[in-house]
């Protein structure tokens, strides 16, 4: 029996359906089981629905990454434990790295998929607030300059991918490091700490023209 989208509703259900059939689909077999006759096979609808509701493949496999986007947020939203702002960077670093590795499929998607063209807006912001809360951690340590705080959480979320990668394919040990916790500790706390100096350094700059 063909299922009936004429209503908004009905429709709205299907969406749903699909993307959450599609993230159980990545989240156990990765980014290549993600077709459109396994996710109608596991769905019950007809092929034809998937293009119905959405543009191609490619945007559902947006609508993936979106929903794990929000689920990396709700990681990061947690209410903080640390003390300190330096510590607060390491909080974020451990909780993302601990989403990678309990997230690997769906997380490596992010990186893997490639859309032609450039990633709508409502799918930019979400990588914002994801930044955002990365940015408002390391400001205290730049003295509040927005722009330094931006470039460096781009700088150490980039270096953490790369952690994430080497302990998601078990190549740590490549780089002679014992966990992804470790390295990722090392990698933030040498990064925080030139980061402070150099913030230190132009303040006193400043102080000695002024």
């Amino acid at each position: 029996m063909a299922m009936n989208t004429n209503t908004p509703a009905a429709a709205q259900d299907l969406r749903e359906k699909l993307i959450t059939v599609a993230i159980d689909l990545v989240r156990a077999n990765g980014f290549a089981a993600l077709t459109v006759r396994a996710v109608t096979s596991r769905a019950g609808c007809a092929i034809g629905m998937v293009y119905k509701i959405f543009d191609n493949l490619d945007d559902l496999a947006l609508h993936v990454n979106a929903a794990t986007l929000d689920m990396l947020e709700e990681t990061m939203a947690r209410p903080a434990t640390a003390l300190g702002a330096k510590e607060a960077v390491l909080e974020l670093a451990a909780r993302y790295i601990e989403f990678s590795q309990e997230n690997f499929h769906l997380w490596s998607m992010l990186f893997e998929h490639r859309m032609e063209g450039e990633l709508p807006e409502w799918f930019q912001e979400k990588m914002r607030r994801n930044f955002g809360r990365v940015e408002q951690a390391v400001a205290p340590l730049t003295g509040g300059d927005s722009a330094l705080a931006g470039a460096s959480a781009k700088v150490l979320w980039a270096a953490l991918h790369g952690v994430c990668s080497l302990s998601i394919s078990g190549k740590l040990d490549t780089v002679g490091a014992k966990s992804a916790l470790a390295l990722a500790e090392d990698l933030v706390e040498n990064y925080l700490e030139g980061l402070q100096r150099r913030h230190a350094s132009q303040r006193h700059m400043q102080t000695e023209e002024g």
